[in-house]
C-alpha cells in the first residue's frame, strides 16, 4: 500500500470510530427516551429490560412525589415525565442523524478506494476475477490455477499416475478401491525413506518398470525439495492432461465496507493484498512443479 492510501485509511478509521461512538451514545439516549414513554416496548423476559423498566418507574414516582410536594397534584408528573422523555428521544434522534451522513460518506469513499485497490492488485498479479472464483492462467500449456485446483496440458507415456502428498491430503486417496484394483503403490520400488514419508505414488500395474525411469533418484530429490508440495495435496497425470488439488484453499476476501460496524478498514485492504500475493505465489509454485515433472517425464 502506498503512503497516500495508508493515510487515507488511517484518517477514515479515526473518523469512523469517532462517529460510531457518538452514534452509539445517541442511540442509547434515543432508546432511553423512547422506552421511557412506551414501557411496553421492553421484553418482559429479559432481566436487564426489567431492571430498566423499574428505573423508569422509579423516575416517574420521584417526579410524582415532587409534584405532590410542590403543587399537591399528581397529574403534572405524567406531563413532565412524558415531555422529558420525548425531548431525550428527540436529542438521541438528532445525534444519530448527524452521524449517519458522515458514516455513509466514509463507506462510499472507502468502498471506492477498496474496489480500485482490488482491481490494481488483480491486474498486477495477473489474476482473473470470475463470478464465484479467481483464476491465474499460464498461457503456455494452458495451465490454469483456479480456486484449490489446477489443470493444464501434459504428455506422458506412463499415464495415468497419481502422486499424493501425505502431509496435505485430506482424502485417503490411496485407499480408494479403484487404485487398489488397477494400480500399484510404488513404495516398495523406492529406496528413499524421505520420499516415501512425503509421497505415495500409484501407477498402472503393467507400467511399473517404465514408471521407475520417471521416478529416478534425481526426480525423487526434486519432488521432495519442491516448495509447491507445501500446499499441493495431489497431482494426477494423464496421457494429455495434468490436474491437481491445492490445500488449504485460498478464500477470496470480503470486499464490502460496512462503516456501521467496528472493523479495521486497513484489514480489508491488507486481506486483498495478501490474498493476491498468495494466489500469485501459489501459481508460480505450481508452474515450477509443472516444469519439474515435464523434465522428469522427458
Amino acid at each position: 500500500m502506498t503512503n497516500e492510501l495508508q493515510e487515507f485509511i488511517a484518517q477514515n478509521e479515526k473518523e469512523q470510530k469517532m462517529y460510531l461512538t457518538i452514534q452509539h451514545i445517541g442511540f442509547k439516549i434515543y432508546c432511553f427516551g423512547k422506552n421511557g414513554i412506551s414501557l411496553e416496548n421492553y421484553d418482559r423476559y429479559e432481566l436487564t429490560a426489567k431492571t430498566r423498566i423499574y428505573g423508569h418507574i422509579f423516575i416517574l414516582l420521584g417526579i410524582a412525589f415532587w409534584t405532590v410536594f410542590k403543587w399537591s397534584k399528581v397529574w403534572p408528573a405524567f406531563v413532565i415525565y412524558i415531555a422529558a422523555h420525548w425531548i431525550i428521544k428527540t436529542i438521541g434522534e438528532q445525534i444519530c442523524g448527524i452521524c449517519e451522513p458522515k458514516l455513509n460518506k466514509i463507506q462510499i469513499d472507502c468502498q471506492k478506494k477498496l474496489d480500485e485497490f482490488t482491481k490494481m492488485n488483480y491486474q498486477q498479479m495477473g489474476i482473473w476475477r470470475l463470478a464465484d472464483h479467481d483464476e491465474v492462467i499460464m498461457k503456455e500449456h494452458n495451465l490454469i490455477i483456479s480456486g484449490n485446483t489446477f489443470a493444464g496440458d501434459f504428455h506422458s507415456n506412463i499415464a495415468p499416475i497419481h502422486i499424493c502428498c501425505r502431509k496435505n491430503s485430506t482424502q485417503e486417496l490411496w485407499d480408494a478401491e479403484d487404485l487398489e484394483n488397477n494400480f500399484i503403490d510404488m513404495k516398495k520400488n523406492i529406496a528413499s525413506s524421505e520420499f516415501n514419508q512425503k509421497f505415495q505414488v500409484f501407477v498402472p500395474k503393467d507400467r511399473e518398470r517404465d514408471s521407475m525411469k520417471m521416478l529416478s533418484p534425481t526426480t525423487q530429490v526434486i519432488l521432495v525439495k519442491s516448495s509447491a508440495f507445501e500446499r499441493i495435496s495431489a497431482v494426477h497425470i494423464y496421457s494429455d492432461r495434468i490436474c491437481g488439488v491445492i490445500e488449504p484453499q485460498l478464500t477470496r476476501p470480503e470486499r464490502c465496507v460496512d462503516a456501521y460496524k467496528y472493523q479495521l478498514l486497513r484489514g480489508l485492504f491488507s486481506e486483498v493484498e495478501e490474498y493476491c500475493q498468495n494466489m500469485r505465489k501459489t501459481a508460480e509454485e505450481v508452474w515450477k512443479m509443472y516444469g519439474q515433472l515435464t523434465d522428469a517425464m522427458n
